[in-house]
């Protein structure tokens, strides 16, 4: 058995559907459709290209921004505020009264913010870029109203509600395939989300709440619409769903024939009823399925570059200076690297890029260092963190729990009662041992000098996280603050967990939507009955216990949008709730003793995701010497209610001086 075992687990794992589809007998074979070397320069061309011919970067301005609320943040202090700020050169060069400032630089132009307010630059501290712009060509199924990255009306940070369900999505399917040119043989779909069937729960004459049925697609269904799609003629549709979870897919009898032609297999790569499971199953799939679809739709790759460049006017226009990926290179490897280094240096993605490079073992990245090459460590593209991904998603139920998962309807029970560990699955207390593949990796990472993002959403996963953290730190009160060691999501965290965060000097960064969007599912489907649920994305606790966090939305697995994410840690408004459970007009909220207040909110998106991100020596805070990377909004956070935050308009994000978004 290998020592890791790599899950395809929300979007932190998500990511290797696309390395299944590079690992091919030869990766430098004139054949293969991903080719990383070709692909590569591909990639270089179509920049250089749009660089040359389209792209014109906004120049750095000269200006004196007053008349409004200049909230600077500085050292932390969300009640910090000035009258005026100066900036010149990409830099924040002065900040005080506008008198001052005027006489100081008579020959700035003068910019009147008319009652709006000034933050530093939102960060969205956790996402995943290629796979997202990846997805984004896919027909889309998740459980969000359409955006403006989809054509729709920008309210995707909303959940569709009780029209989403297993119907809703048929149709889709349905009207998707009857659409397909008739060259076309692959439908690809992303995002279904069983979990967030309507009506979620059911209610009976007593008012007691049960869970409804877990519902999957099966081969069976998906091969009644393909069917339908062509009217029985020439069905040669092949269907490939991917869940929201990254944990399940589902595929039609043609996608798995498919799939057996093109191995040559004598039987079908995986069980007949269509319904696949982890990255064993899902691989050898997608591969064929990615291979095929590209053969059939060759500019799917020039998309590729297209939804990046709409993921980050998207980030802009919500405020986003500086987007962290968890997970860079483990897509397209060295490819991914370089064309997000590029993107970002030449400011065609508008805002500052980093992240972590995705570990599974040791010497993955062999080449690259926390220091070495140098244009992977500059202020446009940094890369500062090495990630691990111990377990898998909480709504997936494949988060690693200490107790099994109470839902005996659903597709993974019966293999994996406790979730998914991707070390070694443990007998017993195995996972403790300091032999654990687990503990030795997150020893070595530290060792190298690595600032570690491990993935950890169950219970047993978070329990496991901190004893590898400890034993690599041996135990020194403190000694996780240095690096700024995370764990991300950390959704479940314990008493007892906390405290151990705050002695070892851990970091958390919580995926906040999973309180707002599936808060409802977590406490009446996932974890119905257990008093676990109210342990979910404890901020208020987190700031108790003086540690500092930041709030991400794991995008693809929820939307982008910051503000949003602040009012979700505010509130705490469980969104997917029937409107039967709804109290004064508004959802039902999760453990109210765990809100966040919104100067906290606002902290954690601005100052304390820059310190997290390693990026706290230029931005962060409005004072003088730091980048001039700042968001205007219509309101001030501090002074309006938290309700309906995600809804205050941007009028204009500011990148390095430059003016790269303005509404």
């Amino acid at each position: 058995m290998s020592s890791h075992h790599p899950h395809l687990g929300c979007a932190c794992c998500n990511y290797q559907l696309f390395g299944h589809a590079v690992q091919s007998d030869n990766n430098q074979s004139d054949k293969g459709i991903f080719n990383l070397d070709k692909l590569l320069i591909a990639a270089e061309h179509y920049i250089n290209d749009y660089i040359a011919n389209q792209f014109v970067r906004p120049p750095q301005q000269h200006k004196i921004f007053y008349g409004g609320t200049i909230r600077t943040l500085e050292n932390g202090d969300v009640n910090k505020t000035v009258e005026a700020v100066v900036i010149e050169q990409g830099q924040i060069v002065h900040t005080g009264s506008l008198t001052d400032c005027q006489n100081q630089y008579p020959h700035a132009d003068s910019e009147d913010l008319q009652g709006a307010c000034m933050l530093p630059g939102l960060i969205e501290p956790h996402v995943h870029l290629t796979p997202t712009a990846s997805f984004n060509a896919w027909l889309q199924l998740a459980p969000f109203r359409e955006g403006a990255e989809s054509g729709g009306d920008n309210n995707d940070q909303y959940l569709i509600g009780k029209d989403y369900n297993k119907k809703s999505v048929s149709a889709l399917l349905l009207k998707a395939a009857k659409a397909l040119p008739s060259h076309r043989k692959w439908l690809l779909a992303f995002g279904v989300d069983p979990s967030q069937f309507n009506p979620i729960t059911t209610t009976s004459a007593d008012g007691s709440v049960s869970p409804t049925s877990w519902e999957d697609f099966n081969c069976t269904e998906l091969d009644d619409i393909s069917k339908q799609a062509r009217s029985g003629k020439d069905d040669d549709i092949c269907i490939f769903i991917m869940n929201a979870s990254g944990h399940v897919a589902y595929v039609n009898t043609n996608a798995l024939e498919a799939v057996q032609r093109a191995q040559h297999a004598s039987k079908l790569p995986v069980n007949e009823n269509g319904i696949l499971l982890e990255s064993d199953q899902i691989g050898p799939v997608i591969k064929v399925a990615l291979e095929q679809y590209f053969v059939e739709h060759p500019q799917g790759i020039t998309e590729l570059f297209g939804n990046l460049q709409k993921i980050f006017k998207l980030a802009l226009s919500r405020g986003v200076t500086l987007m962290w990926d968890a997970a860079l290179g483990a897509s397209l490897k060295n490819a991914e690297l370089e064309i997000l280094s590029k993107m970002a240096s030449s400011g065609l993605a508008g805002l500052r890029l980093g992240g972590a490079l995705f570990y599974t073992t040791a010497d993955q990245w062999s080449k690259i260092t926390p220091t070495e090459p140098s244009h992977y460590h500059t202020d446009w593209f940094n890369i500062a963190h090495a990630k691990i991904v111990s377990d898998g998603s909480n709504q997936g139920l494949t988060g690693y729990q200490l107790t099994k998962y109470q839902f005996p309807d659903s597709n993974i029970n019966d293999e994996f009662p406790y979730g998914v560990w991707n070390f070694n699955p443990p007998d017993g207390d195995a996972d403790h041992q300091v032999e654990s593949p687990f503990l030795a990796l997150v020893s070595e990472l530290d060792t190298r000098g690595w600032s570690l993002m491990i993935h950890a959403n169950g219970t047993h996963a978070i329990n496991n996280t901190i004893m590898a953290y400890r034993d690599a730190l041996h135990n020194q009160e403190k000694a996780g603050l240095e690096k700024r060691h995370r764990i991300e999501h950390a959704s479940l965290l314990s008493d007892q967990n906390l405290a151990d965060m705050d002695y070892l000097g851990l970091s958390p960064s919580f995926l906040i939507g999973h309180v707002g969007y599936w808060g409802y599912t977590f406490k009446h489907k996932v974890f119905p009955q257990q008093s676990v649920v109210e342990h979910l994305d404890r901020t208020a606790s987190a700031t108790q216990h003086a540690l500092r966090y930041t709030l991400h939305s794991d995008h693809f697995v929820s939307p982008i949008g910051p503000l949003r994410m602040m009012e979700q840690a505010v509130t705490r408004m469980m969104e997917d709730a029937p409107e039967e459970a709804y109290q004064n007009g508004h959802p039902p909220i999760l453990n109210e003793q765990e809100c966040a207040t919104m100067a906290q909110a606002l902290r954690a998106a601005t100052y304390d995701a820059a310190w997290q991100c390693h990026m706290d020596h230029l931005i962060g805070e409005l004072v003088v010497g730091k980048q001039a990377d700042l968001v205007i909004l219509d309101e001030d956070p501090l002074t309006r209610p938290a309700v309906g935050l995600r809804d205050v308009p941007v009028r204009q994000t500011w990148v390095n001086g430059r003016l790269c978004y303005n509404n």
